[in-house]
């Protein structure tokens, strides 16, 4: 069977144009003064971040010569202090010529030893001739020189009975060798 609608179709109203178009060319005016001012605003950005950029440019260009002054400074000072730590060496090493000296005279025992020769060369090797009242003075002298800081080494070479005017004597050589305490 068939069936068949007799009702009229009824139509949808159409609503007037007129204020939907103004309407959308109003909305359309507000987005293209939004587009118009973000555009401003993104240029007026641009435009501080450049002018931001160049100044930080230049304050980089005249902070990277105050840097290089700066290193060659750092670079002057270390070698002075370079300089200054030879300098320290060679005082400190100045004074031990007197020190081994002092160490060879203070351990000498009075109006029992006499030098007839006494040789320090810069290597610290010290070479001593010598007399000697007898082999005990003489071996009580080697043995305060063996305790002194500033003698690493004491050699007898030779040791030999001498006679000057009534007294019989000891004649010595020895080898020692200086050093830092």
């Amino acid at each position: 069977m068939l069936r068949i609608n007799l009702n009229v179709l009824e139509k949808k109203k159409k609503l007037p144009i007129k204020g939907d178009f103004w309407i959308f060319i109003f909305l359309l005016i507000v987005l293209l003064g939004g587009c118009v001012a973000v555009n401003w605003w993104v240029g007026v950005k641009i435009d501080y971040l450049k002018t931001v950029e160049e100044q930080k440019t230049k304050e980089k260009r005249s902070l990277q010569s105050l840097i290089a002054k700066v290193n060659n400074l750092k670079k002057d000072v270390e070698d002075i202090q370079k300089k200054l730590e030879v300098i320290k060496k060679i005082r400190q090493r100045q004074i031990l010529p007197v020190l081994f000296i002092d160490a060879l005279i203070s351990s000498l025992p009075e109006d029992k030893i006499w030098y007839k020769d006494l040789n320090l060369d810069a290597s610290g090797s010290i070479t001593i001739i010598g007399v000697a009242l007898d082999n005990q003075v003489l071996s009580f002298y080697i043995e305060q020189l063996k305790k002194s800081p500033y003698i690493k080494m004491v050699d007898i070479v030779v040791t030999s009975k001498t006679k000057i005017g009534n007294y019989e004597l000891v004649e010595f050589t020895c080898n020692l060798r200086a050093g830092e305490a």
